[in-house]
């Protein structure tokens, strides 16, 4: 690919569907998201795929690679959001109960259960997170 300063961009190193960037009138972009939708990848990943792309094109751009900045051109074809899974009371009293006899666990999913924690903050608890009352001050 030329650009207007003369300089040459090599694209061969790119994946094969950012080699259609040379012909940049053709509508690519809503293939590119129909593809990554039939792989299976979830919509955030396939939203991040796409503002990565209109990233580097305006990059390009910026750059005076390319003549014009074709990146708000790159429509996000999808807007899905998806719904929390919550447990039935069912499923809960079924972890409770697989986990009963061990005291650490239990205690784990206990707090999951009643405090809608994430799995990732529960991970980075510390001790110092932690206030006790006086008199439950015993771990």
């Amino acid at each position: 690919m030329e650009c207007n300063t003369g300089r040459v961009i090599n694209l061969s190193g790119l994946p094969t569907r950012f080699q259609g960037l040379r012909d940049h009138r053709q509508p690519k972009g809503k293939r590119y998201a129909a593809s990554i939708e039939q792989k299976g990848f979830a919509s955030l990943t396939r939203k991040r795929k796409i503002v990565a792309i209109r990233s580097f094109l305006s990059f390009l751009h910026q750059e005076g690679d390319i003549d014009t900045n074709i990146a708000n051109k790159v429509v996000l074809y999808f807007n899905e959001t998806t719904k929390p899974s919550v447990l039935t009371q069912t499923e809960c009293n079924k972890l409770r109960s697989a986990c009963a006899k061990n005291a650490g666990v239990r205690a784990i999913i206990e707090l999951l259960l009643q405090t809608g924690i994430t799995l990732s903050d529960l991970v980075n608890l510390t001790l110092n997170d932690i206030q006790l009352d006086e008199k439950h001050h015993d771990l």
